[in-house]
């Protein structure tokens, strides 16, 4: 449980708490000595018994077994992958000049000179010479340089024996582990939770609010703190009576974050706040004592001085280890100190030890085996004694509330947290603890000039979206670019951004199947066949070669020798676990010998080269590969079929009732026993559809794959049927024949040769804008009948607006509050707005389909109450009884689905009497900080007494007071 305590006056008691007592802190002297070191470092000695992280040997083995087979990947650190001698060119005149230049041979005649007098007998020793005495002193003045006559360089050079004509080059990894390392750091997995168990943690002080784990019991509580209350399916938020405004503003921020990414392992999907003395008798308040063991007397708020000393107490038994050669050396620059982001360098390995928290950190850089001994050595420190006799305040039991929680014992309580975090996926818990930690603010949180606009504009009327952009259908194929080459759908002829054509080949398809930090390579007739539950890793292997000749007119096929590629798919099932997710991402990345393009895919999501890598025998089952309890055992299954070309097409396993027909579609209905298949086509199935479901069928005859039940020898039989004329056999497998369980279309005359379209309406950004949800494996040539899935709805952050065309009739569906039990003026305000806007632009949409005839209908449903006329438009729904019920809670919804435009006649009222006004709650529509303007003349004089013309000559602050006094605001 975490509590968030701030200074309150003395004296302040909560009539739900027990009588104030002296805080433990306060009635000790204040010393400076922190929590005492350990008389030795703790490192493995032979007579040690060290718990192993069972993860972290499972993840050695892992890598290990990838190392052992994948070539190349022993590549962790940089060598020399190659080698190659360069020439240099010799710098002598016979290279540079002689072999380019013509030589010319050129004699001249020679006449030889004899002399036999000496030269001073040739120059007369009387002749006058030209001397002064000024060319004498330069003479004499001069300085007598020797200079040596300039050489040929090139002639130099080519003497020189020192210089080598030939180096050696070398080629090092440094790109490929560089790059290894940054598709890591990507693909890696989020730290896991910690684990299932019913979680509390309190925040206090005054400088720096400490956010400790304490023990969730009633105890622990105080009037004066707020709590957060966790669970693995519930998040709790108690605010104490006399909590401050600071106090509450951090609490519901935690709150927040944890919820969101859903930390500790808590997995709520909304945060249920509690407040002391106000709304005691909820359920939130029922479930939050319920699961604190029972509503029992508590604390009141503390002494004023109390966050201040509890603040430099609970630091001073903070415990900093680091990894030393193989032991645990305490850290004395942070002992008993509060920890910086400094500290956390990429080659460290640290252990912190909060008291009620031990956390092993290792940076990114840490080898595994260093990781393996601190988790070791942290493990036995969690196990071994504690000790904080000399502390002023224990951190196992801060409030002193727990007698059977020594000062001085063995091993920490249950309900504490031991974790092994990694750089860059710390927890929030984690975050609190240090001074300067940056990232603890939401993505969305904005300033105080930011929100200030936000409000403003929450009180703007909003308009509308423009329906003319939201008519046209988009013409573009769906395509996917990987490694900068257009593959298309995978196949056939396909168009290069310099409007060269290329053709696109398969070469061969591997899957692997991940199973936490293990994984194994599928056998062939394994490939195509997915659980939910599971995450797979798809290598496909194509060629990319250059269409020639006749080919680019799609004529004759012509073969040119192309260029091999390579492609990852990290698919990921909608049940799989976040460790098999985060284990499909790093395994894709160790087995890229190719380095290809890297592509997670989801389920549901996949795009056509992705598809058309089973050429229609892509199967999705239930449940988990290797929990065969979790998987249908019945000797009946039923699948839907999805896709529009048969090489792309796909089946998914849905539940085998007759409520999980679809009329638009096909179906295959198989039983393992009697390896028998029913193909069962609706009646408003299209023919390409039926095409990819005979496609399906025969793929699941020629394999038998032992994932359908099925087994190699078995003689499958196929049997097609169609909607109306289904053989007796048929309905055994479905249990009874009820067309009333689904939407059956054999009596409706209509014609079915168009896609459904999905819009979001929403203002979060702003303004109020339609965004169509676009099917990943989208053709507009042929018609998509069901291309979307019940996750896109729920899946949005509620309360959420959805435009789904039905051509015949358009719905907008609107989702849910999540249950909290306080809920903005604001934000209602903004809600209702939406509502408004997106009603208004269904309408306008449905007048814009088609100007010549009448709009379709339009209906509003609201979710977990959807029609079976809407649910039938998926290919599997799930009823959900939880949101139905929330929804259910709203006095003016119903299982019936209502008009659009009679809702937005509500919505659109003027005119209310003073008596619906000054009632709570306010009629559905209004806005709560302009009531008077919904009042007639007479109702307005006599609720203000005063005029219109009056009231509006006020300031806005005597405005807003006299409405306050007469109960209009």
């Amino acid at each position: 449980m975490l509590s968030c305590s701030f200074v309150f006056p003395a004296g302040l008691a909560s009539p739900t708490a027990i009588t104030p007592v002296a805080s433990p802190i306060c009635s000790k002297t204040r010393g400076t000595t922190p929590v005492s070191k350990p008389l030795e470092d703790i490192e493995a000695r032979p007579d040690m018994q060290l718990e192993s992280d069972l993860k972290l040997d499972r993840l050695e083995t892992f890598l290990r077994r990838l190392n052992n087979k994948v070539g190349g990947m022993q590549e962790t650190v940089l060598t020399v992958t190659g080698k190659s001698v360069k020439e240099v060119m010799k710098p002598d005149d016979d290279e540079t000049f002689a072999k380019f230049y013509r030589s010319v041979d050129s004699t001249l005649p020679r006449s030889p000179v004899e002399l036999d007098e000496d030269f001073d007998v040739i120059f007369d020793p009387y002749a006058p010479k030209l001397t002064s005495s000024v060319a004498e002193h330069k003479r004499a003045v001069r300085p007598k340089r020797r200079v040596q006559a300039s050489k040929n360089p090139l002639k130099m050079l080519a003497a020189r024996e020192d210089l080598l004509q030939e180096y050696t080059e070398q080629r090092l990894n440094v790109a490929f582990v560089e790059s290894k390392r940054m598709k890591v750091e990507k693909s890696g997995p989020a730290g896991a939770p910690f684990g299932e168990t019913v979680t509390s943690a309190p925040c206090s002080g005054r400088r720096h609010v400490q956010t400790r784990l304490v023990e969730p019991r009633a105890s622990s509580l105080n009037s004066g703190d707020c709590f957060l209350l966790l669970s693995p399916h519930h998040c709790f938020l108690w605010v104490g009576e006399f909590a401050n405004v600071i106090e509450k503003a951090k609490a519901s921020e935690l709150a927040s974050l944890i919820q969101t990414k859903r930390e500790l392992g808590c997995r709520a999907t909304y945060i249920q706040t509690v407040e002391e003395g106000i709304n005691t008798h909820t359920h939130a308040a029922k479930d939050f004592w319920k699961l604190l063991g029972g509503q029992a007397s508590y604390q009141s708020a503390g002494d004023p001085k109390e966050d201040e000393l509890y603040e430099t107490a609970i630091i001073e038994t903070n415990c900093i280890y680091r990894l030393m050669d193989d032991k645990l050396v305490p850290d004395d620059d942070y002992w008993g100190k509060i920890p910086k982001c400094s500290l956390l360098q990429s080659k460290e390995v640290l252990v912190f030890d909060f008291g009620s928290e031990v956390y092993v950190w290792h940076g990114k850089e840490v080898t595994l085996a260093q990781r393996k001994i601190a988790f070791q050595l942290a493990k036995h420190l969690w196990n071994g004694t504690f000790d904080y006799e000399n502390c002023d305040i224990n951190p196992l039991d801060p409030g002193e509330c727990n007698p059977l929680i020594p000062r001085k014992g063995q091993g920490r309580p249950d309900w504490a947290i031991f974790g092994r975090l990694t750089e860059h996926n710390e927890t929030i818990l984690f975050k609190e603890k240090f001074l300067d930690w940056t990232e603890l603010k939401r993505p969305n949180e904005k300033n105080a000039s930011e929100l200030a606009q936000h409000k403003d504009d929450a009180r703007a009327e909003v308009k509308p979206y423009d329906v003319t952009r939201m008519v046209p259908v988009p013409q573009t194929t769906a395509g996917t670019v990987l490694d900068g080459v257009n593959v298309g759908r995978g196949y056939g002829l396909v168009e290069g951004d310099d409007r060269r054509q290329f053709e696109i080949a398969s070469v061969s398809v591997d899957v692997w199947h991940i199973l936490e930090f293990d994984y194994s390579r599928l056998p062939k007739q394994s490939i195509g066949q997915f659980h939910e539950g599971d995450a797979y890793v798809v290598k496909w292997k194509f060629i990319v070669s250059t269409a020639v000749g006749s080919r680019q007119k799609g004529e004759h096929s012509v073969r040119v020798a192309g260029k091999e590629k390579c492609v990852y798919f990290f698919w990921q099932g909608r049940q799989s676990t976040v460790s098999e997710k985060g284990t499909s991402a790093l395994m894709t990345v160790e087995l890229d010998e190719e380095r290809g393009a890297q592509v997670q895919v989801l389920q549901g999501k996949e795009p056509p080269c992705f598809l058309q890598c089973f050429q229609g025998g892509m199967v999705v089952h239930s449940g988990r590969r290797e929990e065969e309890e979790e998987n249908t055992q019945s000797e009946w299954r039923l699948y839907c079929v999805r896709g529009e070309v048969p090489v792309e097409g796909n089946l998914l396993e849905v539940a085998c009732h007759c409520s999980s027909l679809r009329s638009r579609t096909s179906m295959v209905v198989l039983n393992v026993h009697k390896a028998l298949i029913y193909l069962w086509h609706g009646c408003k199935a299209q023919a390409h559809t039926k095409e990819v479901g005979r496609t399906a069928a025969n793929k699941i005859k020629d394999q038998c794959p032992l994932e359908a039940g099925l087994h190699s020898s078995s003689k499958v039989t196929i049997h097609e049927c169609d909607e109306g004329s289904e053989p007796l056999g048929f309905w055994d497998a479905l249990g009874r024949r009820d067309r009333k369980a689904y939407d059956c279309m054999l009596q409706d005359p209509g014609n079915f040769n168009f896609t459904p379209r999905l819009f979001i309406l929403s203002s979060s950004s702003g303004d109020f804008s339609a965004t169509e949800f676009m099917y990943p494996a989208r053709d507009p040539s042929v018609v998509n009948s069901m291309p979307f899935l019940q996750e896109d709805l729920y899946s949005a952050p509620q309360p959420a607006l959805f435009l789904v065309d039905n051509h015949h009739e358009v719905y907008l569906w609107q989702g849910w509050w999540p249950i909290e039990n306080k809920i903005t003026g604001s934000a209602r305000i903004r809600w209702a707005s939406d509502r408004k806007s997106a009603m208004e632009t269904v309408l306008q949409y449905c007048r814009g389909k088609n100007l010549k005839k009448p709009p379709p209908k339009s209906y509003l449903i609201h979710a977990g109450l959807e029609p079976l006329t809407f649910t039938n438009m998926f290919p599997s729904w799930e009823h959900r009884e939880d949101i139905a019920e929330i929804t259910e809670m709203d006095t003016e919804v119903s299982n019936q689905i209502t008009l659009v435009e009679d809702v937005l006649a509500k919505l659109c009222k003027t005119i209310y009497p003073l008596a619906d006004l000054l009632a709570r709650p306010l009629p559905e529509g209004v806005d709560p900080l302009k009531l008077e303007i919904y009042l007639t003349d007479e109702d307005f004089e006599f609720a203000l007494d005063m005029t219109r013309d009056e009231y509006n000559a006020l300031p806005a602050w005597k405005q807003v007071n006299l409405k306050k006094a007469k109960g209009l605001f």
